[in-house]
């Protein structure tokens, strides 16, 4: 009988049987595991609390579980002593590979009836950001792949081992040493069985972790693949051992070739990935530029791009043409930086092309190119070509893919990432300039003016749009964007928002209330360092971000600061409002200006953050209601923290689970930044006068904006005259 023959009759036999459907059943319970226990991440995505969470549950626990059918299946035969009948009759290679595929089969059925049943809850649970497409595709990537991957490594450890607990035992060694190692903690392309996956984007796509996780199943399919060809040598033949019977496959010669080959291919591909570049372990004097660099001779008058981005493919091509003056007399070595995964394509001087080196060397996400700008009187031109895919630097490994880079949804880009950075002396006023071309569907955002679109090509698809920026850099943001014109406290202000998102914008008037609290805090702290004549750039952007940053007139606030998990945060507002009033007053306290002290830790910009929210909310509604949503619930959580046993007796927390610690730990953390430390403003404004305080912290925030310094809490209480004592919390 062939394969496929062999194949339909266990898999009829195989989907017969009652324990297939228990393991399909608990497969399915797995997933479901998060939603019924109420489990969510701290990423605050809808994405990554329905679909990231239910896929490495499932993927993990379904894995396991397909582990256990497939070696019950698989020894089944042996434990009844019916092998000898069986491969009398049948060839038990042919055999074996048709149960592999049985099993397959239903693993695939597993998860397709788990995609079905919680269907409905995601489209309840997701609401306007459900993407069926993404939806289906992460349950085939992340949690079908696990279990197919399992069931391939156990089926091959049982053909070498004829030993069901032995291979139980590896399989679990093996993907424990994966899932916890410290040496694979930040390694994508490893993780075959439960994926390192900590953020998952509502609203700018996925594409990252789709590229990555699809390439480490290649590799995995790959060697898992190669490696059950080669277990086949070991199915045990004429009652000969595991030797024995490798000496009799043998005649199959190529299985052991084919074996080689995929796992050889495997290996290639992982040694070869074109993700990340091969920059060494940060060299924080070079990061940092703590060294004196020496001068150049080169002067950097103003700089021209255009780039044109091909977001689909994650790639660009452009030219960046340098304006530049030579006062050195002769001819001077000159260094451009760019991004390690594009290529230098051609360079000329006042158009004519000079020869360069592309050194090749990987350092802090970029590499150098070194060429020869010639002696001349006056400015040259030095126009650079260049293009190529994206790569990340390394230090994004394991906690920042997808933050910066081109992703078919999303575009974030900076520095040698966007176009190459000459280095050169800069006299101060120069500009940084030209027409950026994206996909229809991308609008952008860059530092410096408004960007506005010069013109629109149907055919291909594309708009080109201008760029102006004040200095010799561009910050580049681009996705689905909504753009709000606004003005507050004299300051022109352009609020760039996903489309996805412009529903619930609407709804909670998310434009006028930025106006409000921009009004407030500028009359309060003083105004933010923009001009009138440049906006401030208000950005949504993508949950992989982080926190978010700020850029010259650029202020990235994550998407998560909008989602609905957020919007409804009592921690830090009343109502999506002020949760929304919390997340823009950070343009002060947080990116501005930043509270860090190394002895009290749990002073920070939650902290005052949350307290300039009730300044806020108290002018807005009144007081009553302010210390009714703010102050009692600052002491109600408070109150809770100080009577909780293991807060006042912490030596019995050694007695604890691990996992159980880090809640408790997390729980309270979060109750001294953003509760105790607000209450404790609070308090001091009751004995000196709320505006007592509210003037300290405004001659706070005046020092630590204009010298870059941190706010400590010793500074808090130097400046309002208080004593440590006088506002602790007891």
């Amino acid at each position: 009988m062939s394969i496929l023959s062999f194949y339909r009759v266990e898999l009829g036999r195989l989907l017969r049987a009652k324990m297939t459907w228990l393991i399909i059943a608990l497969t399915l319970a797995a997933a479901a595991a998060p939603i019924v226990t109420g489990f969510e991440y701290s990423s605050s995505t809808q994405f990554m609390n329905f679909m990231g969470v239910t896929n490495l549950s499932g993927g993990a626990g379904g894995g396991i579980l397909f582990v256990l059918l497939t070696l019950y299946e698989l020894s089944k035969m042996y434990e009844k002593h019916v092998d000898t009948i069986v491969e009398a009759v049948s060839d038990p290679a042919r055999l074996y590979c048709a149960r592999v595929l049985a099993l397959l089969t239903a693993a695939v059925l597993a998860v397709a009836l788990t995609v079905i049943c919680l269907l409905p809850y995601g489209l309840v649970k997701l609401g306007y950001v459900f993407e069926a497409g993404f939806y289906f595709s992460s349950f085939a990537l992340f949690m079908l792949c696990s279990i197919l991957l399992s069931i391939l490594l156990s089926a091959a450890l049982y053909a070498l081992t004829r030993r069901a607990s032995v291979s139980f035992i590896i399989f679990l060694l093996l993907a424990l040493a994966i899932t916890i190692s410290e040496k694979f903690s930040d390694d994508h392309l490893v993780k075959w069985l439960m994926p390192q996956i900590r953020y998952l984007s509502d609203d700018f796509g996925n594409s990252m972790m789709i590229w990555l996780y699809s390439y480490s199943r290649f590799i995995w399919f790959f060697i898992f693949g190669g490696l059950l060809v080669l277990s086949l040598l070991g199915i045990r033949r004429y009652g000969k051992g595991l030797l024995g019977s490798f000496r009799i496959n043998l005649k199959h010669a190529m299985l052991p070739v084919i074996a080689i080959l995929l796992m050889g291919a495997g290996v290639y591909a992982y040694a070869h990935q074109p993700f990340y570049d091969n920059s060494p372990p940060i060299d924080y004097d070079t990061f940092y530029g703590t060294d004196e660099e020496e001068p150049t001779d080169l002067f950097l008058l103003g700089t021209e791009l255009d780039i044109e981005i091909e977001a689909a493919r994650g790639s660009l091509r452009g030219t960046a043409v340098n304006t530049v003056e030579n006062r050195a007399g002769r001819p001077v070595l000159s260094t451009v930086a760019v991004n390690t995964g594009y290529t230098v394509e051609e360079i000329l001087i006042d158009g004519l092309p000079v020869p360069f080196v592309d050194l090749q060397n990987d350092t802090n996400g970029e590499k150098e190119v070194e060429f020869t700008v010639p002696a001349a009187d006056g400015a040259q031109t030095i126009a650079i070509t260049y293009g190529g895919r994206y790569k990340m630097w390394t230090l994004l490994k394991g906690w920042g893919e997808g933050s910066e880079g081109i992703f078919p949804r999303y575009v974030s880009l900076g520095g040698s990432s966007l176009y190459p950075r000459i280095y050169v002396d800069r006299d101060e006023d120069i500009r940084t300039k030209g027409r950026l071309t994206l996909p229809e569907g991308l609008t952008p955002v860059t530092s410096g003016e408004i960007n506005t679109v010069l013109s629109t090509d149907d055919r291909a698809g594309t708009k080109t749009w201008s760029m102006d920026n004040e200095g010799a850099s561009m910050v580049l943001e681009a996705a689905d964007y909504v753009q709000r014109s606004l003005t507050a406290a004299g300051l022109n202000i352009e609020f760039y928002y996903n489309r996805k998102h412009e529903a619930v914008m609407e709804e909670i008037g998310a434009a006028e209330l930025m106006e409000d609290v921009i009004s407030f805090c500028t009359e309060l702290y003083g105004p933010l360092p923009f001009s009138e004549d440049i906006p401030l750039k208000l950005i949504q952007s993508t949950a992989y971000g982080g926190g978010g940053y700020a850029s010259f007139n650029l202020s990235v606030m994550n998407e998560s600061t909008f989602s609905p998990e957020n919007l409804g945060d009592l921690e830090i507002g009343a109502s999506s409002q002020e949760v929304l009033a919390h997340e823009i007053i950070h343009q002060w306290w947080g990116l501005f200006a930043h509270c860090i002290d190394l002895e009290d830790t749990w002073w920070t910009d939650e902290g005052v953050t949350t307290f300039t929210t009730y300044l806020f909310v108290r002018d807005r509604y009144g007081e009553d209601y302010a210390n009714q949503h703010y102050v009692e619930k600052w002491e109600a959580a408070v109150a809770g923290m100080l009577e909780n046993f293991y807060y006042r007796n912490p030596q019995y927390l050694d007695i604890l689970p691990e996992q159980y610690v880090a809640a408790l730990e997390g729980r309270d953390w979060g109750v001294q930044m953003y509760d105790m430390t607000a209450l404790m403003i609070y308090n001091a404004g009751r004995l000196i006068g709320m505006d007592n305080v509210t003037e300290a912290l405004s001659e706070l925030y005046e020092t630590a904006s204009s010298n870059q310094t941190d706010v400590t809490f010793p500074d808090f209480l130097d400046k309002t005259g208080l004593d440590r004592k006088e506002i602790a919390i007891d």
